[in-house]
This record gives C-alpha cells, sequence and structure tokens, in this order.
C-alpha cells in the first residue's frame, strides 16, 4: 500500500514537471495532495520534522520570501517530500524551475529599468550643462549685486565722514555787544541736551542745598571759632590779671605739695587732700583763680575775698576749713562723688 502511493506520488510530481505549470502553485499543490491522501495534518508534519506548523504552512503555500533562512529551503522541501512519499529530488527541481521561471519574468522589467536608466543618463549630461551655465550665471549676477551694494555703503560712509567733518568744522557765531565772535563747537545730539538737564537740575538743587548748607556750617564754625578767640583772649587777659592781683607759692615737702593763693581780702580757705582730687575755685571779684589736679597729701590754702565757689571732683577725698572752721561737705556729695559749695560770711 505504502509502495502504491510513492509511486503515485512520484507519478504526480512527473507530471507535474512535465507540465508548463512550474510556479509555486505546483508545489502547494503536490505537497497537500500528497498529505491529505495520507490523512496527515500539517500539525503532525511538523511534529515528524521538528519543524514548526507556521513553516509548514508557508511551505505549502509557496510563500518562500517569509521563510527566514533562505538557504534551507531546499532541506526542507525534501525532508517533506520523504514524509509524504514523494522524492525529494523531484520536488527540489520543481522548486528550482519556478525561481528560474520567475528570474526570466523579472528580467523585461530589469531591462526596461536599464533602458531608462540609459536614458536618463543621455538626459542628464546637457541637463548638467545647463544647469553649471545657470549657476554660473546667478554666480554673476550675484557677485555684481554685491559689488554695488558695497560701493554704496562706502559712499554712504565717505559721504556720512564728511557731512560729520563739515559739521563739526562749521563754526558757530554769537553776537555780544553788537560784536560777532567766533565760537567752535563740538556737534552735540539735540536729543540728549534736555535729558542732561532733566537729570542735572535735582542734582544742581541737591548741590546748591548743600553749598548753602556748607555756607552756613562755615559761618557758624566762623562764629564759633571768632568766639572761641575772644574767650581765649578774655581768659588770658583774666589770667594775665589773676597772675598779677593773687601770689602763687608752691612748697614741697617729703614728696607732698603745699600750695599757697593770696589776695587782698581777710578770708582764708584750706584743703586737705587724702586722694587724687579735680578742684577749681571762684572768688567773687577775679573769677576762677585756681583749676588743677590735686594728688594724695596734698594741702590748698587760699587768702582773699569771699564768697568762693569750689567744685571738687571726689569730694569724699577732702577736708576742708573755712576761717578756722571745718567744713561738713557730705551734704553737697553727689552720686557721682562730686560736690559743689559756696562758702560766704
Amino acid at each position: 500500500m505504502a509502495d502504491e502511493e510513492k509511486k503515485e506520488g512520484e507519478e504526480l510530481a512527473e507530471d507535474l514537471l512535465d507540465g508548463d505549470d512550474l510556479g509555486t502553485e505546483a508545489i502547494s499543490d503536490l505537497l497537500v495532495n500528497a498529505r491529505e491522501e495520507l490523512g496527515l495534518s500539517q500539525k503532525e508534519i511538523a511534529d515528524q520534522l521538528y519543524l514548526t506548523k507556521t513553516l509548514i504552512q508557508q511551505l505549502e503555500q509557496g510563500k518562500f520570501g517569509e521563510i527566514p533562512k533562505k538557504a534551507f529551503i531546499k532541506g526542507y522541501l525534501r525532508s517533506y517530500a520523504r514524509v509524504v512519499g514523494l522524492s525529494g529530488d523531484d520536488v527540489v527541481e520543481l522548486y528550482e524551475n519556478g525561481q528560474r521561471r520567475q528570474n526570466l519574468e523579472s528580467e523585461p522589467e530589469n531591462s526596461e529599468d536599464n533602458t531608462w536608466k540609459l536614458t536618463s543618463l543621455s538626459i542628464t549630461g546637457p541637463v548638467i550643462k545647463t544647469a553649471i551655465i545657470g549657476l554660473g550665471i546667478l554666480s554673476l549676477v550675484f557677485g555684481i549685486v554685491l559689488l554695488v551694494l558695497l560701493n554704496s555703503q562706502e559712499e554712504v560712509s565717505l559721504y556720512s565722514e564728511a557731512d560729520q567733518s563739515k559739521k563739526v568744522a562749521e563754526p558757530l557765531f554769537s553776537r555780544e555787544h553788537g560784536q560777532s565772535v567766533l565760537v567752535l563747537e563740538p556737534e552735540q545730539e539735540p536729543e540728549q541736551e534736555p535729558e542732561q538737564e532733566a537729570e542735572q537740575e535735582p542734582g544742581q538743587e541737591l548741590d546748591q542745598e548743600e553749598f548753602t548748607k556748607r555756607n552756613n556750617l562755615s559761618s557758624g564754625n566762623q562764629s564759633k571759632q571768632r568766639l572761641d578767640q575772644e574767650n581765649t583772649l578774655e581768659e588770658e587777659v583774666n589770667a594775665r590779671k589773676v597772675s598779677e592781683l593773687i601770689g602763687f607759692e608752691r612748697k614741697i615737702s617729703e614728696g607732698k605739695s603745699s600750695i599757697f593763693l593770696t589776695s587782698s581780702g581777710n578770708d582764708e580757705l584750706e584743703i586737705i587732700f587724702a586722694d587724687e582730687c579735680w578742684t577749681e575755685i571762684e572768688e567773687s571779684r577775679l573769677g576762677l583763680i585756681y583749676n588743677d589736679l590735686n594728688l594724695a597729701g596734698d594741702r590748698l590754702v587760699l587768702k582773699g575775698e569771699s564768697p568762693f565757689k569750689v567744685l571738687l571732683g571726689k569730694a569724699s577725698s577732702v577736708e576742708m576749713i573755712y576761717n578756722g572752721a571745718s567744713v561738713d561737705i557730705a551734704p553737697y556729695i553727689a552720686l557721682d562723688d562730686t560736690a559743689k559749695l559756696r562758702l560766704a560770711d
């Protein structure tokens, strides 16, 4: 039975080979008919050949262009033919004949493509020449236009420079007291002048205000300086008068000073210092007659005419005797240890 089926398959392959139809359809019909006569499915064929069902479908439908590995197509066909009892050589020969037939059918198209390419090449020669000529003309026109533009720009720049030099060198005349006076001034932009004036006006006002303040301040300083000078002169005059009217004597014994101030008068003030103390004394007639820093152990004796005004910088360190009587200065001592007293009969 198997031999008869194999024989029938070989006869069918020979009939197909002898026929006119040698394309993919002949292979498809041959494989499908042989498989169906054996009662096999595409899945069974794929399992026997260890191939996928998709590949079996591509072989039966003649879709050889979709098969990934083209070099294995002949081997697939040979194996498929062997399973269904066909001659593998005959099936491969049928496949090769179909491929040659397809190549022959595609050759006229290729010849037409070659003819078209030759025609295009023959046409391209003059077209290229025309294009080259056109590009040359365009380049020439562009060069002329560029040259004209450059010349026009040079003329404009020369004109502008000449115009500016003319404006700068052009004299402006002003008339003062009936006489013409030549005044050379640089050209200025008219638009910037209002802006400069607008910008300068607040600054000028500020400058005037600052100038006025400085003048007032300088005037005040000058007045103060004059007053200071007058006061200094007055103090110098008073000091000369005091030095002329008061006798001054200082005696130092064992590092301690005894200061004696004597003027016309019968009142006597004695101050003894236990620590450093700034002392100022004013007399009713002569004003300030003594101001000095006394040290610990110093003794100051003043004989003149009361009342006496006394300022002590450290009153707690002072012992005071007026006309032979001790003076209690504690009630007059401030929080900062200073004291101001007025001694009179």
